[in-house]
């Protein structure tokens, strides 16, 4: 009995690895049509792509996810059209009201100029557009989707830090003075976008950009009424602004390749293609640190990744060797140049 039930836990993992690697070798043409759609001006077509991509991810992580109730497991009191019933998916959406140019600058972004030496800005539109790509390559076991998550994070922990500080400095100029109350300007016609991004880490920015947004609504005040010199609005601006482009870039230079940590591990051509591929890439270099690699080290922030927990339980009871991963790991580093050592015993457990 117990062997013909290991015999059904090995179907049942090899049957969602499958799924998953399916996916992954449709994911570079995927990303190919999206970029060739988006360069060609059709951005309905770009669109359409890009959730065609990311249904093929969900659908993936849906299958390494162990059943609880599904329809046919209902209780046989439930009759049949009652039992077959399910909800379809949830979508998440929400409204933002930018009162200040300078926000709605960096909700769209800027695209780059090569012949007037101008470059592109990333703004969050983009962002939020990207990160969920690389939301869901994590979650099949992208080690370099999570290297990226984690780099965000970091950014984001950053920008938040400065604009706090901004803020409570603003609102203490605005309200400390006695007997003088000072409303805050506002927009008489405030730009509104419709949100609906497929990772939390685009509703993250959105509210980052929104605080970024209260900002320039108090700095204009303070400039307005005799507060601030123009050196001072200009400081604040960019000061403020730099944190945000900072966070957003964060997502360049990532790219989709199929890639697994075991592909890793296997020094296999996939592995081999797709470190090429990030050596020549222009723009921002991604270093995977061993941390990362190893699995044992991820954003606060990230999806569940089914792979990497199944293989760090069989790690856990024994069956492989947890030598193998700090060996795969060190090989990467060495290959980016990383001198950071892994440390497995004290990260062990921690995601």
């Amino acid at each position: 009995m117990r062997n013909e039930t290991e015999g059904k836990t090995n179907t049942n993992k090899t049957t969602r690895l499958t799924a998953m690697s399916d996916v992954a070798e449709h994911d570079e043409k995927i990303s190919e049509a999206v970029e060739m759609a988006t360069n060609a001006g059709d951005d309905a077509e770009a669109e359409a792509m890009f959730r065609t991509r990311i249904a093929s991810h969900k659908a993936a992580a849906r299958s390494a996810v162990k059943p609880s109730n599904q329809p046919g497991l209902a209780d046989p009191l439930i009759g049949p059209s009652t039992a077959n019933m399910t909800p379809g998916a949830i979508h998440t959406s929400a409204v933002v009201k930018f009162h200040s140019t300078q926000s709605v600058n960096l909700f769209r972004g800027r695209k780059g100029d090569p012949a007037n030496n101008v470059r592109p800005i990333i703004g969050l539109a983009r962002f939020a557009r990207q990160v969920a790509l690389v939301w869901s390559a994590s979650s099949i076991d992208d080690p370099f989707a999570d290297q990226v998550l984690l780099d965000i994070e970091e950014a984001y922990d950053a920008a938040k830090e400065t604009l706090d500080a901004r803020e409570k400095a603003m609102n203490d100029l605005l309200h400390g003075m006695e007997d003088f109350e000072v409303s805050i300007g506002a927009s008489d016609a405030p730009v509104e976008f419709r949100l609906q991004f497929y990772s939390p880490w685009g509703f993250r920015g959105a509210m980052l950009l929104k605080q970024f947004d209260k900002i320039m609504r108090m700095a204009l005040t303070a400039k307005h009424i005799g507060l601030f010199a123009d050196n001072d609005w200009v400081s604040i601006v960019n000061n403020s602004a730099r944190a945000l482009r900072h966070m957003f870039a964060q997502v360049d230079g990532w790219i989709s390749t199929g890639l697994k940590r075991e592909d890793i591990r296997q020094k296999n051509k996939l592995a081999r293609r797709a470190i090429a591929s990030y050596d020549e890439a222009q723009g921002r270099r991604i270093l995977l640190t061993p941390e990362v690699m190893s699995g044992l080290y991820r954003a606060k922030l990230s999806p569940v990744n089914r792979i990497l927990e199944g293989y760090l339980s069989d790690v856990a009871q024994g069956t492989k060797i947890m030598s193998d991963i700090k060996l795969a790991a060190d090989s990467l580093a060495q290959k980016h140049g990383a001198t950071k050592p892994i440390n497995v015993e004290r990260k062990k457990g921690s995601k």
